[in-house]
């Protein structure tokens, strides 16, 4: 009888798995979004090259990547913005 293996999993790099500011952020940033958007680009060149990596597909990625930004965005929120006028 035929017996199918499971796929291996490649091992996501640790800095990949969560978002780390002193990981990703550059000495001359104040912002922590810069470096949010190169953690973002590095995991999805990540899964892009291990489709059978550990942290699931596209879908799966994205939605820990909102999850972040959402935590994120808790601890610093960004300025208040003045009110765009309604047109009558």
């Amino acid at each position: 009888m035929a017996v199918r293996r499971p796929t291996p999993i490649a091992q996501t790099p640790a800095e990949l798995v969560t978002y780390d500011l002193s990981e990703w952020a550059a000495p001359d940033e104040s912002d922590w979004q810069p470096g949010f958007q190169r953690w973002k680009a590095a995991r999805r060149a990540w899964v892009a090259k291990n489709p059978d990596s550990d942290l699931g597909d596209m879908v799966s990625v994205f939605r820990a990547e909102h999850q972040g930004l959402m935590e994120m965005l808790e601890e610093d929120p960004p300025p208040p913005q003045d009110a765009i006028p309604r047109a009558p």
